[in-house]
């Protein structure tokens, strides 16, 4: 199930976007989300510093966060564990090719 969507501003650390499934039991709070999904962006870049993997995943026993980095914002996806990741990965890019032009 897919349970948040995120959009964080890399310059400001701050969130431009969020939706969240009504059934979501994710917790954490605008500021703390902000600042994970800034982190997590910048160590990507070490990750893969080629930039091969333009979608970037981590995946803990209860969730999967699936993420990129596009003109300094992060779109992130976050996910049950059981979720498909090809589905995710999916559903990550057509929110983003939709988010996008909103950004501009």
């Amino acid at each position: 199930m897919i349970l948040e969507y995120y959009i964080v501003d890399m310059k400001n650390r701050k969130l431009v976007y969020h939706y969240k499934n009504p059934n979501s039991n994710y917790q954490p709070d605008e500021d703390y989300t902000s600042e994970f999904a800034t982190a997590i962006a910048k160590i990507s870049s070490m990750l893969s510093p080629d930039m091969s993997e333009k979608i970037q995943r981590i995946q803990t026993t209860s969730f999967k966060i699936f993420f990129e980095v596009i003109n300094d914002h992060v779109f992130m996806l976050v996910a049950s564990a059981d979720h498909d990741d090809l589905e995710l990965s999916y559903a990550l890019t057509e929110l983003m090719n939709n988010s996008l032009p909103l950004l501009e």
